[in-house]
């Protein structure tokens, strides 16, 4: 057991020296500091390649597997969510063709698997109608650090807690589950009585949670 343990750190700190922000995962190299109110939850701060916009993101020290860590891809992500040209790049050409997104800001768009969830708070920053972050059910604190970052960013974005409230919506979700809390989570408005797409998502997000293919089955 001990020694699955060790090859499991092993594997993680691999990935981590690939593939997070800094090489190291403690995020990127700003600033980061504990909580004295949350001594299991860190904060951090992420600025977008530009330097003109800043971002403020908290990480659950206890969550297991790789839920503690801010990976490259979220940021590639959200760098390429506040930028139109990136933007277009990374939904495609089609994408209107397609049914994808047809509209920005998204009336509604679903993180899976969070974590530090810096594609979410880029999205409440660009006005999207409502904001869904789901992580597995791991600890509270998981879900804490989720609410942190939320009410700091929005505060700073001059968002008042009520509308806050309304658009930021944190869900404990295992893929596999079934998605209809998600929908209800999204909530709907007038637009979906005269749509048949009522209550769906405009924009699912998944950052680096493919990499293990035992779990692609459940997440589709």
């Amino acid at each position: 057991m001990a020694e699955q343990t060790d090859e499991d750190e092993n594997y993680r700190s691999a990935l981590r020296s690939m593939f997070a922000e800094g090489g190291d995962g403690d995020g990127d190299s700003s600033s980061s500091s504990s909580d004295d109110d949350h001594p299991t939850i860190s904060s951090h701060a992420w600025t977008d390649d530009s330097g003109s916009i800043a971002v403020t993101y908290h990480l659950a020290l206890t969550a297991p597997g790789h839920g503690d860590t801010l990976w490259n891809s979220s940021s590639c992500i959200a760098e390429h969510l506040l930028r139109p040209h990136l933007r277009d790049r990374m939904f495609g050409p089609r994408a209107k063709e397609a049914g994808g997104v047809t509209r920005w800001p998204p009336r509604r768009a679903l993180e899976f698997g969070a974590g530090a969830a810096l594609p979410s708070m880029i999205l409440l920053r660009e006005g999207a109608g409502t904001v869904v972050m789901t992580d597995r059910i791991t600890n509270e604190e998981t879900f804490e650090a989720l609410e942190m970052s939320s009410e700091k960013n929005c505060r700073r974005w001059d968002i008042s807690e009520e509308e806050r409230e309304r658009r930021a919506v944190v869900r404990a979700h295992t893929w596999g589950e079934d998605a209809e809390k998600l929908l209800e989570a999204g909530g709907r408005d007038e637009e979906d009585a005269n749509s048949d797409g009522g209550g769906r998502f405009d924009l699912l997000v998944a950052s680096d949670c493919i990499y293990n293919p035992t779990y692609h089955e459940a997440l589709l």
